[in-house]
């Protein structure tokens, strides 16, 4: 009897901030504005076999990077 493969569940949370250095004038202010994209991917995986019953612990990957 062949066991049933489960398919992982996994939540992917994209987030844009915008960074302004306020105390920059003239020209340089348009130097001073960032974008910051912060990606929270969330999965949960039963990889041992546990009843479907018992809690899983999510496993959480945060990666941030600059446009």
């Amino acid at each position: 009897m062949e066991q049933e493969m489960k398919k992982p569940f996994k939540t992917v949370t994209t987030e844009y901030f915008e960074e302004i250095d306020y105390d920059t004038t003239g020209a340089d202010r348009r130097k001073s504005r960032r974008i910051r994209m912060v990606t929270t991917e969330t999965r949960l995986i039963d990889r041992h076999g546990r009843p479907v019953s018992e809690k899983i612990e999510p496993i959480v990957t945060t990666k941030f990077e600059y446009l």
